[in-house]
């Protein structure tokens, strides 16, 4: 916990940055309902519903054994698992898992509002705690009726902002509108431990309400109200003051039970920043920048924006280079085309790799063999077979396509692989030449077989990696 002091023009400004020291619950876990809704959407196509695919068997660890949950796949159209709030047994666990390892990003266009509407008229018990997780990308054309509807649904959101082009203020916009949280994921990260922080907050002593006491009269508080902390995450609150405080800034957290918690500390032990100038800080402006968010007049946001020289929509940054006269120009400007470069891994373009964190696929492969993998049956040898007769060939699967068709423990098998460094289209490659070598493989069709050595002889063959594969297809083939 800080405080920082700056100056703003002849006024103050203030950000006290707390790190709320809350309790852990002592008591029975609560009986909570969580609500699962993913976005399928194209624009989730390639690393991002690959990862939702890879975390989903850890969303489903999360749960409780009394809670009730449901899970909701979206675009145009919306996927519903059980249309109820069903309780967490070993056959509905089943039953989410291949829902989840069945997902693809082939629902068309992210109509958010429509799914989470879905999401909150699923009926059940009456009171209880309803959290909902929204993973998405966050491409939405609807985000004000979103966040209105979601203000209004009485449950709380924590939102995952997936991929290298998430929309980064509706994801977190929408977690602050029903006192959420938010987490953003990068492409080839790991999703799941984001997935365990927001349980962890959702499990949390719950605080009813949190207030700021500052050392005299502020104007200009934002975020407010201030929304419920979590432990282990930092508030940030700006406020502004006519003249410089001095003394405590206090933090008061009313918890369930009626208890009041208390952190407080000295905001003049903090040096301020040109305490002697009248000018706008960098602290001035950053407080001014999360005041703008929280604007809907528009001549009041672009007054404001305009006054601390701040990039909006209301506002631009122009730059103009004169030249000098024998620089300038004296005919007409060249027409060129300029490639666009789109985001790598969004809409199932390209993908995006990590670099320095590849481990030798052999020791990915050990640690992962060890790892319990729930009761998803998959598909055989002879029905992969005949799954890849009636493929549409050129080009071959793509990984996801076949990981999905897999059982759980070879899926995990072959996705550790890839994330140890392997690449995705090679292990495919020597993954379907292993199969088409083996005895099952002797179904496959003659055209099947002819696509599949020609991209074998085309392969950069490690004898290690192809036998870290070779490991996971015998297992499978033996049963």
């Amino acid at each position: 916990s800080q405080a920082l002091l700056g100056r703003d023009d002849d006024g103050w400004v203030a950000l006290a940055s707390f790190r709320p020291d809350l309790p852990e619950a002592t008591s029975a876990p609560v009986r909570r309902c969580v609500k699962i809704v993913v976005d399928c959407s194209g624009s989730m196509s390639g690393d991002s519903i690959a990862q939702v695919r890879i975390a989903g068997g850890r969303i489903l660890e999360s749960l409780g054994p009394s809670d009730l949950f449901d899970i909701v796949a979206f675009g145009s159209t919306q996927r519903v698992l059980f249309g109820r709030e069903a309780p967490v047994t070993t056959d509905n666990l089943a039953r989410a898992l291949r829902f989840v390892r069945d997902l693809d990003a082939d629902l068309g266009g992210t109509e958010i509002e429509a799914a989470l509407q879905v999401a909150y008229q699923t009926g059940g018990e009456g009171r209880m705690r309803r959290d909902l997780l929204l993973i998405t990308d966050g491409e939405v054309w609807d985000a004000d009726a979103a966040i209105a509807g979601a203000r209004a649904s009485g449950h709380r959101i924590f939102t995952v902002g997936v991929g290298s082009a998430v929309a980064e203020p509706f994801v977190r916009a929408l977690a602050e509108a029903t006192a959420g949280a938010c987490e953003l994921v990068a492409p080839r990260a790991d999703m799941s431990e984001r997935i365990h922080r927001h349980f962890q907050r959702m499990g949390a002593t719950p605080v009813q309400a949190a207030r700021l006491r500052w050392p005299g009269p502020a104007r200009n508080v934002v975020p407010a109200p201030l929304p419920p902390p979590f432990p282990g995450d930092t508030m940030h609150i700006f406020g502004s003051f006519a003249e410089r405080p001095q003394g405590a800034v206090v933090l008061e957290m009313e918890l369930a039970d009626g208890n009041i918690l208390r952190q407080r500390m000295e905001i003049d032990a903090v040096r301020a920043e040109a305490e002697t100038a009248a000018a706008q800080s960098d602290l001035a402006r950053l407080g001014a920048s999360r005041r703008l968010a929280a604007i809907a007049e528009p001549e009041q946001a672009t007054a404001l924006a305009v006054r601390y020289q701040l990039m909006s929509e209301w506002t631009n940054y122009l730059v103009v280079h004169v030249r000098e006269e024998a620089d300038k120009a004296d005919g007409l400007p060249d027409l060129a085309k300029v490639p666009q470069v789109l985001t790598a891994g969004w809409h199932g373009i390209g993908t995006v790799h990590e670099v320095g964190d590849a481990r030798p696929a052999a020791a990915v492969y050990e640690a992962v063999r060890e790892t319990p993998v729930e009761s998803y049956r998959g598909a055989t040898p002879a029905e992969l077979v005949a799954q890849l007769n009636e493929w549409q060939m050129p080009p071959l699967p793509e990984f996801g396509s076949l990981a999905v068709r897999l059982p759980n423990d070879v899926a995990i098998g072959l996705e550790a692989l890839v994330k140890g460094g392997m690449e995705e289209e090679w292990t495919t490659i020597v993954f379907l030449h292993l199969l088409a070598e083996s005895e099952a493989g002797d179904a496959l069709a003659r055209e099947v077989r002819r696509h599949i050595l020609a991209a074998w002889k085309k392969l950069s063959l490690d004898e290690s990696a192809v036998a870290a594969v070779r490991r996971i297809v015998d297992a499978w083939l033996a049963g």
